[in-house]
């Protein structure tokens, strides 16, 4: 068994062998480790989280750097979405020239078949 950190993006699998560690909300992922080692790492996150919120100045930066983080990441998930939502237009476009076509070809009983059939 390797003893490696996986990184888990939006959606994905996880080996049986792997546990949560912790998620990290502001980049939108889950860090997992093998089981007996998560809850190490786990608690020794948590630890070190309560420790260092002790000092103001690098709980400043910590949230500023969520913030910046945070709003990349909106920021591109919309330029995503946007290219999804362009090629799926695109694809209904070539489909819908395509069918087009393929209709001004048929002869004209077929035409009256595909009609009745599309009524329906």
């Amino acid at each position: 068994m390797r003893f490696t950190e996986e990184y888990l993006f939006d959606q994905g699998v996880v080996p049986r062998w792997y546990g949560l560690s912790y998620r990290v909300d502001y980049m939108f992922v889950s860090v997992f480790y093998p089981i007996p080692f998560n809850l190490i790492v786990r608690w020794v996150r948590n630890i070190w989280l309560d420790v260092s919120s002790i000092n103001p100045a690098y709980m400043k930066e910590h949230l500023w750097y969520k913030q910046g983080y945070a709003a990349g990441a909106k920021i591109r998930r919309t330029e995503v979405l946007e290219r999804r939502v362009k090629g799926l237009e695109k694809e209904l476009d070539d489909a819908e020239g395509a069918i087009k076509f393929l209709y001004n070809s048929m002869d004209d009983k077929l035409k009256e078949v595909v009609k009745i059939v599309v009524k329906l």
